[in-house]
């Protein structure tokens, strides 16, 4: 009888034969596998690093203006968002210590700062030793000689190219927005004050910045560097400051690097103090262009920047950046887990995307929670409408106010009933809602003395 088993394995067997045979000779023919491995290794050496496919389009990428992750070798070993945060306050708390006079608190903070940087700069040479291991591993060795090979030249043929068109990508979206701010110039006096400037000469300045970077993008998208170390590495092309800046992850980026490059500096505590606050001051101004370009924004995006953001009437404020809002702008948010939004124009400030809820009292998002008085807000005002039974939409009025420092919505609505059942009458109503609780609890109903002979 036919033996399918054994079969099966004879065939393997063979198989395996003949392709350990073929690789045998051909190591042979190259002078023991010298003159391959020697040509392995200096493709190795190539700049551009072979990646997973999902890493492909992450790493090594310039901001671009489409909602692409900014994220580079530096950006993955720059300073973590709680670290950015710590260095933040540290900054702003020397120098409300310098403006008293007060030695002894500057002297302790100025130690705090040292142990942050020597912390900073161990974390970023342990992860970029790690990637840098990680980049030079990458190369699959099971693979065969002749498969590494060719991927690994038309990586080194392209990394020059593909820098190159990045670079001139970039310089076309800086022209873009050099026309909007051009635009905006020519507006009247009155029409630019809408838009959030001040001035003229406010715009005119972006402009100025605008070009100058522009320049500077020019000379690398039509001379691009052709420098290529000897090994592969992981630090990544520098990323381009964004002014006029179309995404907040741009800035967060920027905002990392440039922190890393100060702490990683040989300077004083004074020096790098001041460093930080000039950079500080340029990323504020980023921050306030971001919010006057944009009609609606997440919290979530600009979390790593800014700690609180405070909205008033015609007014945002983002930690120490102050925005004019004499047009309508969106924050979208997140109350107890379900998305939602705080609008604001230069007349009120709503909490909802479905059913609106006026803002008596100031809103802030602080770490990411709507706040109102002291308390968070963990009631959306679709499910208050829903708490609360209210009557005809139309008639509905919504609003959340400050109560012993908590917040709380207040309904008013209007209720078709019929006195004794029978005749027809509308009956007022108002209802507090604590806003603090989950699904949240009513607080108070207030009807006329006679509406219980209404149903």
């Amino acid at each position: 009888m036919f033996n399918k088993k054994l079969f099966i394995c004879l065939l393997v067997g063979s198989a395996l034969f003949s392709l350990t045979s073929v690789f045998a000779d051909e190591v042979k023919s190259n002078s023991s596998g010298e003159v391959l491995m020697q040509k392995l290794q200096k493709v190795i050496s190539a700049p551009v690093p072979i990646l997973p496919e999902k890493e492909k389009t992450g790493r090594f990428n310039l901001p671009a203006e489409k909602e692409v992750e900014n994220s580079s070798a530096v950006a993955s070993c720059a300073v973590d968002n709680a670290l950015l945060e710590e260095l933040k306050e540290l900054v702003l708390d020397i120098e409300k210590a310098k403006e008293v006079n007060n030695t002894q608190l500057v002297e302790r903070l100025e130690k705090k700062m040292q142990i942050l940087k020597e912390e900073i700069n161990e974390r970023q040479t342990n992860c970029l030793r790690k990637l840098s291991k990680a980049i030079s591993t990458k190369i699959p060795l099971k693979k065969s000689v002749e498969k590494v090979l060719p991927k690994l030249e038309q990586g080194e043929a392209t990394r020059v190219t593909s820098q190159s068109a990045l670079f001139c990508e970039k310089e076309k979206d800086i022209q873009k927005k050099i026309q909007y701010y051009k635009g905006l110039i020519a507006l009247g006096q009155e029409k630019l004050k809408a838009k959030g400037y001040a001035s003229k000469e406010e715009v005119a300045k972006i402009i100025k910045e605008l070009n100058e970077e522009m320049a500077k993008v020019h000379l690398r998208c039509v001379n691009p560097p052709r420098e290529v170390p000897e090994q592969p590495t992981a630090q990544p092309m520098p990323l381009i400051k964004p002014i006029a800046p179309s995404h907040a992850k741009d800035i967060v980026s920027y905002y990392k690097e440039k922190v890393s490059d100060v702490m990683s500096k040989k300077m004083s505590v004074d020096e790098q103090i001041k460093q930080l606050k000039n950079l500080r001051e340029s990323i504020d101004g980023m921050i306030k262009e971001l919010i006057r370009s944009k009609k609606t924004m997440k919290y979530s995006d600009i979390k790593p920047l800014v700690k609180r953001v405070v909205i008033t009437p015609g007014k945002i404020q983002a930690d120490q950046v102050t925005v004019e809002t004499p047009e309508k702008k969106n924050i979208e948010v997140s109350i107890s887990g379900k998305d939602n939004s705080i609008s604001v124009d230069k007349d009120e400030v709503v909490i909802g995307k479905i059913k609106k809820a006026k803002a008596i009292a100031p809103v802030r998002v602080d770490n990411g929670k709507v706040m109102v008085g002291n308390g968070e807000v963990k009631v959306t005002p679709e499910e208050v409408i829903k708490k609360v039974k209210a009557g005809l939409e139309a008639n509905v009025e919504l609003n959340v106010n400050e109560k012993n420092n908590q917040p709380v919505y207040s309904v008013r609505d209007i209720q078709p009933k019929r006195i004794f059942g029978i005749i027809p009458i509308k009956v007022r109503r108002e209802v507090e809602v604590d806003a603090t609780q989950v699904g949240g609890k009513i607080l108070k109903v207030k009807k006329p003395w006679w509406s219980f002979l209404a149903f």
